[in-house]
């Protein structure tokens, strides 16, 4: 059954808390008196049952009047069929039906309990036209996107439009792995990221051998600088650390074109950094 859960079309942040309904591990308010962090278990949203993990997404009114909606839209189970069968509810219940049925199944809950969240921690409203427009729009462009191109990159991310047209390869070339250093050699990696309103910043370094293998990780906060070439900071703060392999051959890579550039230039700098 899990096998199946985790084959869906439908985002890993959904099956995530598919996963925990089974396990009863959303923070729900009988959970929350389980657990003497609420006086109560009574379900903020209606006031009138106990709000367990069943109740706050299937049984609770504004639960109702989404998934009524949402039958014009989505292939759902019928009202008969969601009924409290145990811990397992929600196992039992998927297992009766189709792997569409389960995925529109599964997205609807993840937006109740989205919805239950924003009127209870944010103050918002209950509308049901805007979840409905939410959900028919958000799995339409899943669904797009996995019928698409399959080129994805190293994280697992696809590349989008540029504009009006699709991406070329010079665009698609900044997804491309970066590749390994030689065989007994190590790669420096380094990166920082600049707040210009503050001036705050952040540079982080990552050093790996040839098989892709991290040596060493490190990261700092940095209180003020002036502007995005601080950067060169974190080239410095990569070599301070690769000094503890000294005999072997270092590779220093840095996506800043201005840092490169000047580390790579023999002459003298006599710029502020």
């Amino acid at each position: 059954m899990w096998k199946t859960l985790w084959s869906l079309n439908v985002l890993e942040k959904v099956k995530v808390f598919a996963w925990k309904i089974a396990n009863n591990g959303i923070p729900t308010q009988a959970n929350k008196c389980y657990r003497h962090i609420a006086p109560q278990a009574t379900c903020e949203m209606c006031g009138h049952w106990s709000e367990d993990c069943f109740h706050a997404c299937v049984q609770c009114p504004h639960a109702v009047a989404l998934r009524h909606a949402m039958r014009e839209h989505w292939a759902l189970p019928a009202e008969e069929d969601l009924v409290f069968t145990g811990p397992d509810w929600l196992l039992v219940l998927m297992s009766r039906f189709t792997v569409e049925v389960n995925a529109n199944l599964l997205m609807l809950l993840w937006r109740v309990w989205s919805v239950r969240n924003s009127v209870l921690c944010a103050g918002q409203k209950v509308y049901v036209e805007g979840p409905i427009v939410f959900l028919t729009r958000y799995m339409n462009s899943l669904l797009q996107c996995r019928q698409g191109s399959s080129q994805y990159d190293t994280k697992g991310k696809q590349c989008a439009l540029v504009g009006n047209r699709r991406p070329s390869a010079a665009d698609q070339q900044v997804q491309k792995r970066r590749s390994p250093p030689l065989l007994g050699s190590l790669k420096i990696n380094v990166d920082g990221v600049f707040i210009p309103s503050s001036g705050a910043a952040a540079v982080g370094v990552v050093i790996r051998d040839h098989a892709g293998q991290a040596k060493l990780a490190s990261w700092r906060v940095l209180s003020y600088c002036r502007d995005a070439e601080e950067e060169a900071v974190a080239c410095r703060e990569g070599i301070t650390l690769a000094a503890r392999w000294p005999e072997t051959h270092m590779v220093l890579e840095t996506d800043c074109v201005v840092v490169a550039a000047k580390l790579k230039n023999t002459d003298q700098d006599r710029s502020v950094g």
